[in-house]
């Protein structure tokens, strides 16, 4: 018999495609409400589409595992290589976690110094582990009946993932006086879920958690970003310039006063 979803796992599958939907209304959301474009917000429209692509990924091989039933050849190639790409986009993830919790460092320490030299550092350093997860090997285990992936390339996507984490959790300690602003929430949870899955996936390799708990977070990060309503600001800034145009018409009725205060000391002066 080949491999089959188990209780756990069909539970977990109810799981996906309810945070499917619930992402999908986030997305819907987000994208329909006009929103200030800065890097914050930039990063979380990355963490939507990252975590749409991995839920549709893992939704993917949970049924194209069945299809293989653990049989050597063309589809067990397509299904390995399924694998490995569903992993590196956990990572990419992660990775653009870190880049929003270096971010925040960044913002609140005003580092700007060479920022850009160093992002693009960091990207080719991720595409350059994405091609070893890529290219390292990984197998199809069955076991009671169930399949999963495990090898080289998920032990070194694990690695990967840790130290990411272990990165934001670095960030977080230097930044550890600012701890109770909400933005940290997301990254906070990130570090735990990743750890929570990594000790359910110890006890068992097949109960994939990755994709349930980042939606979790994805879904949290959505009010707990910096992101303002762009009709508030600009209603903000139209009351700002009108201040300032009152400011600037009494300067100019204090000015003329003045002057007219002046001609009027000197015409005094000359008829004297």
């Amino acid at each position: 018999m080949g491999p089959v979803l188990s209780n756990t796992q069909i539970v977990l599958l109810s799981v996906l495609f309810t945070s499917l939907v619930y992402l999908i209304s986030i997305i819907i959301i987000f994208l329909t409400k006009k929103n200030i474009d800065n890097n914050d917000t930039k990063i979380y429209r990355k963490l939507l589409f990252i975590n749409f692509i991995s839920i549709f990924l893992e939704l993917t091989l949970y049924f194209l595992g069945i299809i293989v039933n653990n049989q050597s050849g063309f589809l067990m190639d397509i299904f390995l290589l399924m694998s490995k790409v569903f992993t590196c986009f956990i990572c990419l993830w992660f990775y653009e976690m870190c880049k929003y919790t270096k971010s925040i460092y960044d913002r609140k320490n005003l580092n700007n110094n060479e920022k850009n030299n160093k992002k693009i550092k960091m990207d080719y350093s991720f595409a350059f582990f994405c091609i070893i997860i890529i290219l390292v090997p990984t197998k199809f285990i069955v076991e009671n009946n169930t399949g999963y992936t495990n090898g080289p390339s998920t032990k070194f996507a694990g690695l990967l993932m840790i130290m990411y984490c272990l990165e934001m959790v670095y960030y977080l300690f230097k930044l550890r006086k600012s701890l109770k602003s909400k933005e940290f929430v997301p990254i906070i949870l990130s570090v735990v879920s990743l750890f929570i899955t990594i000790i359910v996936q110890t006890v068992n390799p097949a109960l994939l958690l990755s994709n349930p708990m980042i939606t979790l977070v994805t879904i949290i990060m959505y009010h707990t970003i910096e992101n303002p309503d762009v009709k508030m600001l600009e209603e903000t800034e139209k009351a700002k310039m009108q201040a300032e145009k009152a400011n600037r018409a009494k300067s100019d009725f204090l000015g003329s006063l003045s002057s007219s205060v002046g001609e009027s000391k000197t015409m005094s002066n000359e008829s004297r």
